[in-house]
């Protein structure tokens, strides 16, 4: 049987119907067979012929047209169809010849397809429901003041609209609908470009496709474009004339032998990316935050766009959206668990929570985890297939039946496993995952391998129960199957590896020592472009499974957590203290502490490598820190006694300190000269997100009391509380329009700015009068409220364990007011003699740890980190006595005014009511080595409130304890 050329197929379903997909009618058939491949698209003949009539086809060339209808008619045609379809036939020749199918013809039936694949209720997407930051670096002045926020999209369109970088890497934890996202772009792109005629083609490729022993990626995509569209022009062609828009989906999970091998093979497929976007074509790729190494953008820039995590409002209005009245109570019980509101902070998640809650009688308990989730859906899908033949009792037993319809489980976790389903799925996912050359990815494997992998005579059952149950996807043209998410693949592996705690250890162990790692950090810091952030050390692929796994541990017949996690300190300490945070995993009170303190001493250890310390502190910051001392304040008027987390303090001795410098290149640390300074305590730390997190738990910004001054009043009530930075963002551009943008340039070769914060300044420096008011008003609304820090959401910056940042002067006054009322004693900020005394010692050292810069000893823009860093990963950075994080990593809030020196005590210095511009002191991770210096000095109104800004406490102690 002849078939139909694709391009006809294409316009006789799209351009005829026009419409994709659900047309009424009773003479609907298949189209299918007429080419190559099945469409799945239904045609409404009636309407069909009815738009013949009306002339809808005079886009297609009149041969081809006759050719089509008569083609049609043979096929499909018969009693009236058929006499209409001859009659059309005989119209048909009566209209003036056409050039010819044109390549929008083609383009927009190729386009219309990618819209048909990819509408269907699985991959759906609420953008409402969508974060997208743009990770490119902030406009800054020299001085490095205020910055607005990083920009927020809900849809990646404007991303590539807004960024001229032709490449693009779609960073997101799993479950955050990365994959979605793409074939979300490629819908709306196709109908973008169907409306404008643009000649402008997206090509969607899982990399998870690219075989082991494929070098070339232009040659494998040219093959596989040829292979799924051989009667489109060829790739080759597209790419040659710019018109490409390459997705190329989860770059963690291309087939590698190691990790020397994987980066060999990403470097090639950034060669491949410069050479592409060289002739103008773009591409968008996705990784997993986690196995992101930073390895593209050698030649050109990449930039990275990150999936947020659902805010809690967005999480409460997705849910009302859903659940109606059941919302309420739904998200009141999410929020009383941190952790519990943080799991169900991805789409994924989500989603699945709601499809579980709707199958649930009312005021069951919600899944604390992962595995619990998952199980549930699973239990839930069983029971819609439990009837059906292939499902026999050799895969589900009488037992696993009866557990089903009776819902008794042993364990939020316990499947039907007594029969062979729930088994062979998980030996399985476990092959799969384990015989795969990139360990921890989707894997994709021919049908025939797959069914080798399984009992002979139950193989084709399991794949086709599979199916049913939603785990299981298969793809038909290509005779291959994976399951239908990474994550339902490291789910059922979890299951087999939940009883092998050596196994699950082996499979994650990673080196963390500075002599033992893969690449040492200095090898590390050398390839790195400016713009990119210090990648943590390379995964195994096997966390996400190993931290399922640990949950499933926690049951009736398997109670020992304790021991699947203790095995698995000595070969990845960080992962241990994830798995004993979880809100689904239960250890004993005793090895948390053990975690704890080991995670301690891993931060500590001068000769671990800088990313494993971090690793150790944000583990720690997951798992709860006991060098804070967690007590109960006063009750308050509901009779509740706010919990509160005291700080460590170092005593810094009385004496005579020298502040200021007189080789400074900056006027204001001048002069030198010496202060009288009383003995005090200063906070080890900057206050972390966890001490603040206490402030907001117990309504800080909503009780007055903590907010002594008028101007502190004004703020909290959102009077006046973004003029400040307004005027700070004008300043900041008269400082860029009095540069040449040649001395902008230079301060990238200088290393004290990246190239993308050169862009950005030289565009703010050319925008109107008008533009940059336009823009001020749009990223710093007037009258706004705040009830939290600018970052809080941000999990780059929302560790507990990292130092709270975005918060302004009168916020951080508040807290010391508000800890003081909580622990008797009292709190305030450092007067900015204090700060530098504390600092330099009475040596006068530049650096908090001598007078010599060192790149390792602290996060400033030198270290690549690109964010805050765990309080104490720099042990090495600290004074002598101990104070951690005085050079880089966050500015400090200082209580003194921003006045010319020389300090003195007084109301020219130190004046509370004051809303003028306050003293900050330290350096950040933001700033290179120049503010790390401890006589640094930095002008901020009490209103600004940037990413890099924190401050630390100094305490005046009872005299008895």
């Amino acid at each position: 049987m002849a078939k139909l050329p694709t391009h006809l197929h294409q316009q006789i379903v799209h351009r005829i119907c026009r419409a994709p997909l659900g047309l009424p009618s009773e003479r609907q058939t298949w189209l299918g067979v007429l080419t190559d491949r099945p469409s799945y698209i239904r045609i409404d003949w009636t309407g069909a012929l009815e738009d013949f009539a009306n002339g809808v086809t005079h886009r297609l060339p009149v041969p081809d047209l006759i050719d089509a209808l008569r083609a049609l008619n043979r096929y499909f045609g018969d009693g009236d169809a058929q006499a209409e379809i001859t009659a059309l036939c005989t119209q048909a020749a009566q209209y003036p010849p056409n050039p010819g199918v044109g390549p929008n013809a083609i383009y927009d039936g190729y386009r219309q397809e990618r819209i048909a694949e990819w509408s269907k209720p699985e991959h759906a997407i609420d953008k409402r429901f969508v974060r997208l930051i743009l990770l490119k670096e902030q406009t800054e002045g020299i001085r490095f003041v205020e910055p607005p926020e990083a920009r927020s999209y809900n849809d990646l369109r404007d991303v590539l609209r807004d960024t001229p970088d032709a490449a693009f890497v779609l960073l997101g934890g799993p479950g955050s609908g990365k994959s979605t996202l793409l074939r979300r772009l490629q819908i709306d792109e196709a109908e973008d470009r169907q409306a404008d005629h643009s000649p402008s083609l997206t090509f969607f490729v899982p990399l998870n496709r690219y075989p082991p022993e494929a070098h070339d990626p232009r040659t494998w995509l040219l093959a596989e474009w040829q292979t799924a569209y051989h009667d489109m022009p060829p790739l080759s062609q597209l790419l040659g004339s710019g018109q490409m828009v390459l997705l190329l989906d989860a770059l963690n999970e291309i087939s590698h032998r190691n990790d020397e091998d994987y980066a060999e093979r990403v470097r090639q497929w950034d060669d491949f990316l410069y050479a592409a976007t060289q002739q103008g074509n773009r591409a968008v790729l996705t990784c997993r935050t986690l196995d992101y190494t930073a390895l593209l953008g050698r030649n050109h820039p990449v930039t990275r766009v990150t999936v947020k995590p659902m805010t809690p409002a967005l999480i409460e209005t997705f849910l009302q959206q859903h659940l109606a009245e059941h919302a309420g109570p739904i998200y009141k019980q999410l929020s009383r668990d941190s952790k519990q509101l943080a799991l169900y902070s991805t789409p994924y998640f989500l989603s699945l929570l709601v499809k579980h809650i709707r199958q649930t009688p009312a005021g069951a308990e919600l899944p604390r985890g992962r595995a619990a989730l998952f199980s549930a859906f699973i239990r839930e899908a069983l029971r819609r297939e439990v009837h059906k033949p292939m499902l026999t009792q050799t895969l589900l037993t009488p037992r696993d039946r009866a557990k089903l319809a009776n819902n008794a489980w042993a364990s939020d976790t316990d499947l039907p496993d007594q029969g062979e389903l729930m088994r062979q799925l998980g030996r399985l996912a476990y092959t799969m995952q384990g015989r795969s050359s990139s360990a921890g990815a989707q894997v994709r494997i021919k049908l025939a391998a797959a069914l080798k992998l399984l009992p002979a005579e139950l193989a084709e059952g399991i794949v086709t129960i599979g199916r049913g149950l939603n785990v299981l996807d298969e793809d038909l043209a290509r005779g291959e199957v994976q399951f239908f998410h990474q994550l339902w693949q490291e789910y059922f592996a979890a299951r087999q590896l939940a009883h092998s705690a050596s196994d699950a250890a082996e499979r994650v162990r990673q080196p963390w020592q500075a002599d033992a790692v893969a690449e040492p950090l200095a090898q590390t810091l050398a390839r790195l472009s400016d713009r990119d952030p210090l990648p943590g050390l390379p995964s195994t692929g096997w966390e996400e499974t190993v931290q399922i796994a640990a949950a499933m541990t926690d049951d009736d017949t398997d109670p020992d957590t304790d021991a699947f996690v203790r095995g698995l300190m000595d070969a990845n300490l960080p992962l241990a203290g994830l798995c004993a945070a979880a809100p689904d995993v239960h250890v004993s009170k005793a090895l948390k502490s053990e975690l704890q303190q080991a995670l301690i001493a891993r931060t500590r250890d001068p000769h671990a490598d800088l990313r494993a310390r971090i690793a150790a502190g944000e583990a720690l910051g997951r798992l709860g820190d006991p060098r804070f001392v967690r007590a109960l304040g006063p009750a308050n008027a509901d009779g509740v006694r706010p919990a509160y987390l005291r700080p460590p303090l170092i005593d810094v001795p009385n004496g005579r300190y020298t502040i200021g410098d007189n080789q400074s290149s900056y006027d204001d640390e001048k002069p030198a000269h010496p202060v009288d300074v009383a003995s005090f305590a200063l906070g080890q730390f900057p206050v972390t997100n966890a001490e603040f997190k206490c402030f907001i738990d117990a309504g800080g910004y909503d009780d007055e009391r903590w907010w002594e001054t008028d101007a502190a009043k004004a703020w909290r009530r959102g009077e006046g509380s973004v003029e400040g930075q307004k005027q700070r963002g004008r300043d900041n551009r008269a400082t860029f329009k009095g540069w040449t943008e040649d001395f902008i340039q230079g301060q990238v070769t200088q290393n004290r700015i990246t190239s993308k914060q050169a862009e950005d300044w030289i565009t703010i420096r050319n925008w109107t009068d008008e533009r940059f008011e336009e823009w001020l008003e749009d990223n710093f609304p007037a009258g706004t409220r705040y009830r939290q820090p600018d970052q809080w959401d941000d999990p780059n910056f929302n560790n507990m364990a990292q130092p709270v940042v975005g918060v302004s002067g009168y916020e951080a006054w508040a807290y010391c007011v508000w800890l003081s009322a909580q622990t008797g004693w009292t709190f305030r900020l450092p007067t900015e003699a204090e700060w530098e005394a504390a600092c330099r010692g009475v040596e006068g050292r530049r650096y908090a740890y001598g007078d010599d810069f060192e790149v390792t000893l602290g996060n400033t823009f030198e270290s690549h980190i690109r964010r805050t860093t765990p309080v104490g990963v720099f042990p090495s950075g600290a004074t002598p006595s101990g104070l951690i994080d005085m050079t880089g990593n966050t500015w400090d809030w200082t209580s003194s005014l921003f006045v010319d020196y020389p300090y003195s005590n007084s109301s020219e210095h130190e004046d509370a009511d004051s809303s003028t511009a306050r003293v900050l002191r330290g350096g950040s991770w933001f700033n290179f080595r120049d503010f790390a210096r401890g006589s640094s000095r930095s002008s901020y109104d009490p209103v600004a409130r940037g990413y890099f800004i924190g401050f630390r406490v100094v305490c005046v102690r009872p005299l008895i304890l």
